[in-house]
């Protein structure tokens, strides 16, 4: 029968909503900080066995009756009734975070102290529930979670949290799963999104550790903010502050800031000059809290690598590869100040935006700052069609969003024609004001006439496409191209014709099926003879490799000399980036990449590759590095695996597995190498030579494909069509 489930079981099903993993403890632990007024928090956190995070602080403390009203779901001192979210400036405000931590853990142990007390006081939770009322804190207590509530001390919280998620086993079980590098590039994050927005207060998270003689070892993860003359530095500068104390990337010479207002719209952020391999630097911030808008960063992302950007640091790099060997992104964060939408604060329990009603308006504040920026530094970027689009848009709708719940006076007529956006971009080296950049928010048409402007010669022109419907259309003799299936087995038992212009290959296909599988038919498709000698090449290159690598459990020192280089390459990685190497030492020397960590000078020393990659490089630093580190961020987020699971049926198709595990860059050349040694346009083959081609080509994995994607065949005429 229906009832009502206990309690118990809602509060912490509910509560894995709220809280899911360990840096999303540790955001709601600064963030409750902050809300404190704190100017210092520590986080100690440890990963073995039983999960353990530990906060202090030197906030204004909790009284003895706030600490027994402490816990409990939907209990703030931030909101009262519904129409305060418009007014709310602090983090929290909904109650539910403490409490959820306390649902999940085994042991949550409080320890407060505020002015008006000489001591402090503690509230000791077990498996979600309160032992007692606030009480006066013994130097037990004081001893297992610090100085805080000693007597004469100052004012400040400590929080520790023992065995989180021991509550919800398989939360636990999901949690082991996940690495440590991964965990602590979360935290990171965490970390790094909060001090963007409150660079003022100091950060400090260490990892606690057992040793080899079963003492605690600390490992400082992170430190940022407290700077004393933060006051002094622009937006940018305190943004590459905290991006260098927190990951270690170093743009403190290569950014610009600007700010842009409009309205009670305002503005300010940052665009690193430099590149880099992973989209985590981007961020958007409106209010303090993280915009996640994918098609917004998708969009933006789009615009940079239509440029030279992607090549700002290195120039273009001489080694030509076909394919994209590693990744990468401008670094930029935005911070926006606007009124508060309710309807911001409360989408998400993480308190992210996913949707905004001010993300037109902030949208082309950002586009207009870009254009800018690229026009500054040369690059040849339109982004006018996207940018007008948005301004159309947002004219007809401005006044109705500004009104739903933004408390504002706006004349929208007036408002869309006065010049009401002003940008300045500073310069990296003294903020010097680049003049002359004021500009419309919105301009008086929304289209771009290019006879006018005479523009047109520029224009890139789209690559012809095959129209299928229209094709369908027109030919009597193959109505229904689109629902053949062919698979390897129809060019097995195939007639191979003739020879076509020296490029393509004709071929009779029997015993065709549809997609619903009703009827077979015979039908002439025609192939391309590069794109499936290339398909035939690049899986018997890969295969070769794959078996003389990772496959070969053989490994002698012979072997491995086979690979060493005849001189050392070295390079600076950030304390990220050397965390990164060390993690994942072993799954690069599957592929004969072998290298040593020099941890007191933060370098990487690479000493064996596998030949493919040692004659392509020719010592090119840069590359290297680029290459080897974009193996990490692949095997950091999945995208490629560290083992291929269980074993495949045939002993033959393992190698065919591995491919979800080989480095990007080594795909890339072997594809590279397939495409220049397949055969040629122009190539003449004798019939018999034609009938291998397709012999060999129906032996492989994906057959209808070459290299790079391009289809190898291509149908031409249903045969039963033509007979009827």
């Amino acid at each position: 029968s229906i009832h009502r489930i206990d309690d118990g079981v809602v509060s912490r099903l509910q509560s894995q909503v709220t809280i899911n993993s360990i840096d999303s403890v540790i955001k709601e632990f600064i963030e409750n900080s902050i809300d404190a007024d704190a100017t210092q928090v520590v986080i100690d956190f440890q990963l073995d066995n039983f999960y353990k995070v530990t906060c202090r602080d030197n906030g204004r403390g909790l009284s003895p009756e706030e600490l027994n009203e402490i816990g409990k779901r939907y209990y703030s001192s931030k909101l009262s009734k519904f129409e305060d979210l418009k007014k709310i400036s602090t983090f929290g405000f909904r109650g539910e975070a403490l409490h959820s931590i306390i649902s999940l853990s085994s042991i949550v142990s409080i320890v407060s102290k505020v002015q008006e007390y000489n001591s402090g006081y503690c509230v000791i939770f077990s498996n979600g529930k309160r032992l007692s009322e606030s009480r006066f804190a013994d130097e037990n207590d004081v001893g297992l979670i610090g100085s805080i509530g000693k007597t004469g001390s100052k004012t400040g919280t400590m929080i520790s949290v023992s065995n989180l998620f021991g509550n919800v086993p398989v939360r636990k079980i999901a949690m082991d799963k996940i690495s440590d590098l991964k965990i602590i590039n979360d935290i990171r994050k965490a970390v790094f999104q909060i001090s963007i927005v409150h660079p003022e207060v100091r950060i400090k998270v260490s990892k606690i550790m057992k040793n080899e003689h079963g003492g605690d070892s600390i490992s400082l993860i992170t430190s940022t903010g407290g700077e004393t003359n933060f006051n002094n530095y622009d937006s940018g500068k305190i943004s590459a502050l905290i991006l260098k104390s927190v990951y270690g990337i170093s743009m403190l010479e290569n950014f610009e800031t600007f700010q842009a207002e409009f309205e009670n719209y305002k503005l300010n952020g940052v665009i690193g000059l430099i590149p880099v391999q992973t989209k985590n630097f981007q961020s958007i911030f409106i209010n303090k809290n993280p915009l996640v808008n994918t098609d917004f960063f998708k969009e933006i992302n789009k615009l940079f690598h239509s440029t030279d950007f992607i090549f700002k640091k290195e120039g273009k790099s001489p080694i030509k590869i076909v394919g994209k060997p590693f990744n990468k992104y401008p670094i930029f964060i935005f911070t926006i100040k606007c009124p508060n939408a309710i309807s911001d604060l409360i989408q998400d329990p993480s308190k992210c935006i996913h949707e905004t009603k001010h993300l037109k308006i902030i949208k082309i504040m950002i586009l207009r700052v870009l254009k800018r920026f690229f026009k500054i530094h040369g690059y040849n970027v339109n982004i006018e069609k996207t940018l007008n689009q948005d301004i159309s848009s947002t004219k007809n709708s401005l006044t109705k969003i500004l009104q739903q719940e933004v408390e504002s006076q706006t004349e929208s007529s007036d408002s869309l024609k006065r010049p009401s956006v002003e940008l300045a971009l500073n310069s990296k080296n003294g903020n010097k004001k680049i003049p002359s950049i004021i500009s419309k928010l919105y301009s008086n048409s929304s289209s771009l006439d290019i006879e006018k402007h005479g523009d047109s010669h520029n224009c890139n022109h789209e690559i012809p496409q095959l129209d299928i419907e229209n094709l369908q259309k027109r030919s009597a003799f193959f109505p229904d191209i689109t629902k053949i299936k062919l698979s390897s087995s129809n060019l097995q038992n195939c007639e191979v014709i003739r020879q076509i212009d020296k490029k393509f290959i004709l071929i009779k296909l029997n015993d065709v099926t549809d997609v619903e599988e009703t009827g077979k038919s015979s039908i002439l498709v025609i192939m391309d003879q590069h794109a499936s000698d290339e398909r035939i090449k690049v899986e018997k290159y890969l295969k070769e490799f794959i078996e003389s690598t990772i496959l070969d459990s053989n490994l002698t020192e012979e072997k491995i000399a086979d690979f060493r280089l005849s001189q050392d390459i070295k390079f600076k990685v950030s304390y990220n980036e050397q965390e990164m190497f060390n993690k994942y030492k072993a799954d690069f020397q599957k592929w004969r990449i072998f290298y040593e960590l020099d941890d007191q000078n933060n370098e990487i020393k690479v000493t064996h590759l596998p030949t493919i990659l040692s004659k392509k490089i020719d010592f090119n630093v840069d590359f290297l590095k680029n290459v080897l580190h974009q193996h990490c961020c692949d095997l950091m987020t999945n995208f490629k695996q560290r083992n291929i699971g269980p074993n495949p049926s045939s002993l033959e198709d393992r190698w065919w597995f591995m491919l979800r595990c080989i480095p990007r860059v080594l795909v890339d050349l072997i594809n590279s190498k397939a495409c220049r040694s397949a055969i040629m346009f122009g190539d003449e083959l004798p019939l018999q030579n034609c009938k291998e081609l397709v012999s060999n080509l129906s032996k492989c994995k994906l057959p209808f494909q070459c290299a790079h994607g391009r289809p190898s065949i291509a149908p031409l005429v249903d045969l039963n069509n033509c007979i009827a």
